[in-house]
């Protein structure tokens, strides 16, 4: 008989208990079997023992785990804990973190550790529920007025009901993201609350009864009127919401929003990188002398420049392929990439499609993208070969050295990249950000006079119904080499992007607004209105805390954190309470977002 193995998950099938009891029969009680080995390691929080068998007995005839399990007598009595390493499955981590010439740590950023880690994870999910939430509320107004209700509610009996409107939305809401739902949910929300407050109901949508809210509702960001009607448009096609007229089509309407939003204040736009930062962040990563973290997050950045991506499009590469024919001429090398579900892929179809992203080894001054990849390799992180699903890119720092699993969100990488830059001269009263990246190269090509159709290409900016990009990877071919040729001129000094004279021909494509994933408001928020919409329309939403506990909020990010002492000087996550908080006077009813260092959501 060959040796069988048993596998038990403790995260569903035992207890901690349970498996010192099964250890302890085939370890005392068992006599027809004995254990081989037994092996543990932790993967994806879910702590697995596999025990190898063997018979005892050379003339034993098993064959099977289903034939060894019924020999387990039950347990009798108490039994002796069995202790359980929790440290993780050792893995290939860079040294201890350098904190002298750390830009990371510099820029004010915390290092995760495994309960951070933990917890931020946690919190994807938790942000997942507060926005299904928020949804239902909005649906539960009125269930006749949207037809997702009238479906999941229709012929099911009651007992099935609410399962299957939940369910229902949560597979409408498909793959949006998260921020996207909370977005969309916001100002209709507040739509909701001022009808109600008098008295009305206001689904199914009415014409009549948007352009009043308009009129009547009192101060508004120039931005609101036109975020209440995409949030129409988005509950009308995810959800079904139902009106009596159209009024996404109505001219009063219409000529209202754009009377609101003609006032807006003007547009905030990342200014490109200069040259001298281009090399600056090559030589970074070319400089044994700094740490591990900031060469492999200039890599990323100098990633996004030359691959004219989003900060969340750079994360979601799935692939890595180093074509280097000739490494004494790198000019003639590219770094091929894939990437999945990118913001430039509009479409359902579209975003199950992998976009064909090339980065050219040329560079304005060193070439860096091998050394990059051997980077990532010493620090355990992806350099060659498929990405494994869900793993960033550039993962947050650990707290013990090396990487974790969490994404590093675009705030704190815009932080990290501005300590990086600290020394390089700044252009313009406006900070560089992530999205300086994807606008430096098409800046450049815009200001060298390249024609718009190859611009458009690389810049994944295709025109609306034409899917050329997305099925050909030999569409880049020429916009590629007019890159490659025009990084060239600028290391050589035949072209120089910084020139102010040279920037007269710039277009719209050379600059867009920071963004990651999802959809939010150029405007600051009302912020104080949504929340009080969201108490009052949604109810409370709570994770669960002690009456006699003290809350603050982020005044910008609304973040809700948790106070330590009475003093009411420090924040649970070792946070200070400064100016920037808010000591709120009452535990709020909607408890969201959550700052993942104070609460165990």
């Amino acid at each position: 008989m060959q040796a069988v193995a048993l596998r038990c998950d403790l995260g569903t099938l035992w207890t901690q208990p349970r498996v010192a009891q099964l250890l302890w029969h085939f370890l005392h009680v068992t006599d027809r079997v004995r254990v081989q080995s037994i092996t543990w390691w932790i993967h994806a929080d879910i702590r697995w023992f596999i025990f190898e068998l063997q018979p005892a007995l050379p003339d034993s005839d098993f064959s099977s785990e289903e034939e060894l399990l019924p020999l387990l007598p039950a347990p009798v009595g108490p039994l002796p804990p069995l202790p359980v390493p929790d440290e993780p499955r050792p893995q290939a981590t860079p040294p201890e973190i350098d904190y002298g010439v750390n830009a990371y740590l510099a820029a004010g950023l915390k290092p995760l550790t495994a309960r951070d880690e933990t917890l931020k994870l946690q919190a994807i999910t938790y942000e997942r529920k507060c926005a299904l939430k928020k949804w239902l509320s909005l649906i539960s107004v009125n269930f006749q007025a949207w037809e997702i209700a009238r479906r999941a509610l229709g012929p099911f009996e009651p007992s099935f009901a609410c399962k299957g409107l939940v369910d229902s939305v949560r597979d409408a809401a498909g793959v949006k993201a998260s921020s996207t739902l909370h977005n969309r949910a916001g100002p209709l929300l507040r739509y909701v609350k001022f009808w109600k407050g008098r008295g009305h109901k206001c689904f199914p949508v009415s014409e009549g009864q948007v352009y009043s809210f308009f009129k009547d509702g009192g101060d508004m960001a120039p931005t609101f009127p036109r975020s209440l009607m995409i949030s129409i448009s988005f509950a009308v096609h995810v959800f079904g919401l139902v009106w009596t007229d159209d009024p996404l089509r109505s001219g009063r309407v219409k000529g209202l929003v754009a009377s609101h939003y003609a006032t807006k204040r003007e547009e905030v736009r990342r200014p490109a990188f200069t040259v001298e930062q281009i090399k600056l962040l090559e030589r970074i990563v070319m400089d044994n002398g700094r740490s591990s973290y900031d060469r492999v997050a200039a890599g990323f950045f100098l990633l996004l420049a030359y691959g004219r991506l989003r900060f969340s499009d750079g994360q979601r590469i799935t692939s890595f392929l180093l074509d280097q024919p000739d490494p004494n001429k790198p000019e003639l090398g590219y770094l091929e990439c894939t990437a999945k579900r990118t913001k430039s892929q509009v479409g359902m179809i579209k975003k199950a499609k992998v976009l064909p992203v090339v980065i050219p080894l040329a560079a304005v001054g060193l070439c860096w993208i091998p050394t990059w990849l051997v980077l990532r390799m010493k620090a355990g992180l992806c350099y060659g070969g498929s990405v494994p699903e869900n793993e960033p890119i550039l993962p947050a720092v650990a707290a013990g050295g090396g990487w974790t699993r969490v994404p590093l969100d675009v705030s704190a990488a815009s932080d990290w990249l501005r300590q990086l830059l600290r020394h390089t001269a700044q252009v313009g009263p406006i900070k560089v950000g992530t999205h300086s990246a994807k606008a430096t190269m098409l800046s450049w090509a815009a200001k060298v006079g390249m024609d718009d159709g190859p611009r458009r290409l690389l810049g994944f900016h295709v025109k609306t119904g034409d899917s050329l990009i997305v099925y050909s990877r030999d569409a880049m071919s020429h916009p590629m080499r007019l890159l490659v040729r025009l990084i060239l001129d600028v290391k050589n000094g035949k072209f120089d992007p910084d020139l102010t004279r040279s920037g007269a021909l710039a277009s719209e494509l050379a600059g867009e607004s920071e963004s990651s994933e999802g959809s939010t408001d150029e405007e600051c928020k009302q912020v104080s209105e949504e929340e009080r919409a969201v108490e009052e329309v949604v109810g409370e939403w709570d994770p669960g805390h002690g009456p006699d506990e003290h809350f603050a909020r982020h005044l910008v990010s609304r973040c809700i954190h948790k106070v330590r002492d009475e003093a009411g000087s420090q924040l649970v996550c070792g946070r200070t309470i400064s100016t920037r908080f808010e000591v709120l006077n009452k535990k709020p009813a909607f408890m969201h977002p959550l700052c993942s260092g104070c609460f165990s959501v």
